[in-house]
């Protein structure tokens, strides 16, 4: 085995340097072990930390997914379920770490743990489906390896980043954090985006009904070019202060349709969830939805907004008036 999974380096994937000489079968055998350690003392510190960072360095997201994995890639897996189970009791086992621990230093290094697994989480959430061929008929991210700004302003807006915001907030004074603000990028990226994202006063003391249909209109009428400043960190903010609700719904999809006009389809397509979240019957956001998904190249979202779409005008026994685009984008 390359690496030791039960240990979490700030630099990559534990490359320290050392060779690692345990057998597969040590390693298993000390990930079965802590099992039943933890079966005896729930409450172990040392025994829920290694076997939570053992259980991450086994999914696709840790330095040793072979060893569990016949068919190891750098860009798509075969299991979400699989995926998302190892990530969940990782972060089950590092919470019960964080429970019972007692130094600073061990504390803030188990929450740079959970932020990983947060990271991942993030990855699982935004990945899709791809059949493009018998060998390949697995899941794909929709980012890899690294986050853009705007992958960040996704991460940020879809409430994201519990654990980067606690090791700042409560564990800034401990060394470990001082060498992970050197060496982590994700974390230093995180908080040069959160600075601009507080909410500040610039909706306050406004027309707020007013203030939606004049972005409706300017949307509608200015070119992609025009509206850069219109992102997904904006409608954040707009959402946070102006929430969804029997006055602002329809604006709020008729924006979010507009957006998706001019290819600003991120925007879109966080509007378009915000109004499913409030408003699940909603037709129309179902359809906007899929057509925002597909313009992004992600074909399984759209199709599973498109079945929805199909669904509630059947209920509704308007069959007859479901455009014949979405039947051929579901064939």
């Amino acid at each position: 085995v390359t690496f030791n999974i039960f240990h979490n380096s700030i630099r990559g994937n534990n490359r320290d340097g050392k060779q690692y000489e345990k057998s597969i079968k040590d390693v298993l055998t000390k990930l079965l072990n802590l099992k039943k350690t933890l079966q005896n003392k729930p409450n172990d510190v040392l025994a829920n930390y290694e076997y939570a960072t053992g259980i991450y360095n086994l999914s696709y997201f840790g330095n040793s997914a072979k060893l569990t994995t016949i068919y190891k890639s750098s860009y798509n897996f075969k299991s979400l379920q699989l995926e998302k189970r190892r990530i969940q009791t990782s972060i089950k086992h590092y919470k019960k770490a964080l429970e019972n621990a007692k130094e600073q230093e061990f504390k803030a290094k188990v929450i740079y743990a959970l932020a990983k697994n947060e990271l991942a989480l993030y990855d699982l959430k935004n990945s899709r489906k791809e059949n493009y061929n018998e060998v390949y008929n697995s899941y794909v991210f929709d980012r890899l390896y690294y986050f853009s700004k705007e992958d960040y302003k996704k991460y940020v807006v879809e409430g994201y980043g519990e654990f980067f915001k606690k090791l700042q907030e409560e564990y800034f004074n401990t060394n470990y954090y001082k060498e992970l603000i050197k060496e982590c990028y994700n974390l230093n990226y995180f908080q040069k985006l959160v600075k601009d994202v507080s909410l500040d006063d610039e909706f306050k003391n406004i027309n707020r009904i007013k203030l939606l249909k004049d972005l409706e209109k300017e949307i509608q009428l200015k070119s992609r070019r025009e509206l850069k400043n219109y992102d997904l960190i904006y409608f954040w903010k707009l959402i946070n202060n102006i929430p969804i609700n029997n006055k602002t719904v329809t604006l709020y999809n008729n924006i979010a349709y507009y957006l998706q006009e001019k290819r600003k389809n991120d925007e879109a397509i966080y509007l378009l969830n915000k109004v499913i979240e409030s408003y699940p019957k909603r037709v129309v956001a179902y359809y906007n939805l899929g057509d925002a998904y597909w313009d992004s190249y992600n074909k399984f979202k759209a199709k599973k907004a498109y079945k929805k779409y199909v669904y509630l005008m059947k209920k509704l026994n308007k069959t007859n008036k479901i455009p014949q685009k979405i039947e051929q984008r579901l064939k």
